[in-house]
């Protein structure tokens, strides 16, 4: 007997606009050992409250898988804006249509960090001295920029994808962006990371 296909439905933001120097790394991935097949047609699927956040993610990664050679479609072109995002609802969409796989990502956690940067030395330069007691008294006078405190924030994605057939979970990572600050800018980054890793695993 087949398993059912089992999917995360909860419905939250993917990302958050906030300010800082952003950068999206994977601190967690996973991969089932023994699944050798490559990818041919996944669905790709954004769960967050906000449509049009959702539908330029799907988007984006579709565009990125499709160009590491994959066919790939966002979920938002198989399911009208209002359908909600449930097992159910993907099993009808992608019936027939010869999906072999569905990529899923979800929020896991956005923290924010209260992080201190601590104060600079610098030398005052000085325009003569001419010896040892004149450079220590004129020369090495010494002023230090103050320390600051400033605020970080870290968002964590899961993304899962499932083969079709049996419903059974083949890959998962866990992204994490540190201060997010452009949010097309941090799909299409996240997009990228995400395909590179699938390359590097064999499924694209």
């Amino acid at each position: 007997m087949k398993k059912q296909m089992v999917f995360p439905v909860i419905v939250v933001s993917l990302f958050t606009l906030l300010t800082g120097c952003a950068s999206t790394s994977l601190v967690g991935t996973w991969s089932e050992p023994n699944y050798k097949t490559k990818i041919q047609k996944i669905l790709v699927v954004g769960l967050s409250q906000n449509e049009s956040i959702k539908r330029t993610y799907e988007s984006t990664l579709s565009e990125s898988i499709r160009a590491a050679g994959a066919q790939a479609e966002p979920a938002g072109s198989l399911l009208p804006a209002a359908t909600e995002t449930t097992a159910d609802a993907i099993k009808a969409a992608i019936a027939g249509k010869g999906y072999d796989t569905v990529l899923v990502t979800r929020l896991v956690s956005r923290v924010q960090e209260e992080r201190y940067v601590p104060g600079t030395p610098y030398p005052i330069p000085h325009s003569y001295y001419y010896g040892f007691h004149d450079y220590y008294s004129n020369v090495y006078p010494t002023v230090y920029s103050p320390g600051y405190l400033v605020n970080d924030t870290i968002v964590n994605l899961e993304t899962n994808i499932y083969e079709v057939n049996e419903g059974k979970l083949i890959w998962a990572v866990v992204s994490e962006t540190f201060n997010p600050d452009d949010i097309n800018k941090e799909i299409k980054t996240l997009s990228e990371v995400l395909v590179t890793r699938l390359k590097k695993d064999g499924l694209l």
